[in-house]
């Protein structure tokens, strides 16, 4: 109920129950003797008394209640508002965590720690993870989670041409080129003079196969290795690839 509501009606309690048990009070005998006909005269005269204690009752609690007022509500409770955006990224991608709060002198977000009321802020997490955020204030607390999900890049994503570079050595502007094709779960490459091709399996993050040279040579056991951004692919030879 609103305060003020409340203390109006405690006013008039007060004010009416006071006035209507004087009126009782002086007019006590003509009302048993009209009123109340039917009753004996001493039935008559405690019932009257009855409704005469009960309407200063009324009164006096109103005056309380309008001298002692309605108690101040207590401090507001905090809100918060937690998003992330997108909510689903690739391992190595970034996400941006936005939050909103009010009525709170202190929020923290976990893995982060205490940030401003009010922000966002990138992060990469290394695997699906829930961010929780907890607003305290003088109305007590609010706690808010938000989740993203983090998967390992599509097998698709190596699809195209690589630049050959050597392990250690600058970047060679005029490389070789090697082109990578995937179907179904089996990687083939060629380089672009046609001296070298392979075929791969993928097994776990990496890739498994044997190079054939122009010259008749094998290399059996090759692993490539793509970062996490697809970026760049590693070897366990003395070249690595770049987009």
């Amino acid at each position: 109920m609103d305060p003020n509501l409340f203390k109006t009606l405690g006013q008039i309690a007060g004010i009416g129950g006071i006035a209507l048990g004087i009126v009782l009070l002086i007019f006590r005998e003509v009302i048993s003797r009209t009123v109340f006909t039917a009753l004996s005269p001493d039935n008559a005269y405690r019932l009257i008394r009855l409704i005469i204690v009960l309407v200063f009752i009324l009164g006096i609690v109103g005056l309380i209640v309008w001298s002692q007022g309605v108690p101040p509500p207590g401090p507001t409770p905090p809100t918060a508002l937690l998003t992330v955006s997108p909510s689903s990224v690739q391992t190595g991608q970034s996400t941006r965590l936005t939050w909103q709060t009010a009525n709170a002198t202190s929020v923290s977000i976990d893995n982060i720690g205490l940030v401003a009321s009010n922000g966002s802020q990138q992060v990469t997490p290394d695997s699906s993870t829930t961010y929780h955020l907890t607003a305290t204030g003088p109305g007590g607390t609010k706690e808010v989670t938000a989740q993203v999900t983090v998967t390992a890049p599509t097998l698709a994503c190596i699809n195209g041409d690589w630049h050959e570079q050597s392990v250690g050595q600058p970047v060679q502007p005029n490389s070789y080129v090697w082109r990578f094709t995937i179907t179904g779960v089996t990687l083939s490459i060629s380089r672009d003079d046609e001296f070298v091709h392979g075929t791969f399996a993928h097994s776990d993050d990496k890739w498994e196969g044997d190079l054939t040279w122009g010259n008749g040579d094998v290399w059996h056991n090759v692993v490539l290795t793509p970062a996490l951004d697809c970026q760049s692919i590693s070897t366990n030879k003395s070249w690595f690839y770049k987009r």
